[in-house]
């Protein structure tokens, strides 16, 4: 006597294609930001990568984290780094410039809070910081 498998094979089938799905949307709202940074019209950018920077990658509706980098002179010399940063709001951006005063050796660390009011229609997460470093600065 046959047995059909083909009952026991749909449910499998549908829990399978609804693990894809919501595979592939956490990857895309996780990649977003990203993308839409790119897009975004930092004049300079860096060319290399921030491994200072510590952004969260996704964040859900009503919670709060802090946005950092940190900065440090591995120059001889006294330098006054910028950083700019363009944060998402319903709005308008909300940008702004941070200067630093950094002794030979020395590390600064610049934070933002980000939460709610920084959601957008599109993600809610933030826009990355435009960081042009000058030579001798290790981010």
């Amino acid at each position: 006597m046959k047995t059909s498998t083909r009952p026991k094979l749909i449910p499998a089938m549908s829990l399978f294609a609804i693990g894809v799905a919501g595979g592939l949307t956490l990857a895309v709202m996780a990649a977003w930001g990203d993308f839409e940074a790119a897009f975004y019209g930092f004049s300079r950018r860096a060319s290399a990568p921030l491994s200072g920077l510590d952004c969260p990658a996704l964040m859900t509706q009503g919670e709060s984290h802090t946005v950092s980098i940190e900065i440090t002179n591995r120059t001889d010399q006294i330098i006054s780094p910028s950083v700019r940063t363009d944060i998402s709001t319903p709005l308008e951006p909300e940008s702004s410039t941070t200067s630093l005063h950094l002794a030979p050796g020395e590390s600064g660390r610049l934070e933002w809070t980000i939460g709610p009011q920084n959601e957008t229609a599109f993600t809610e997460r933030p826009r990355r910081s435009g960081v042009a470093p000058d030579r001798g600065v290790d981010l």
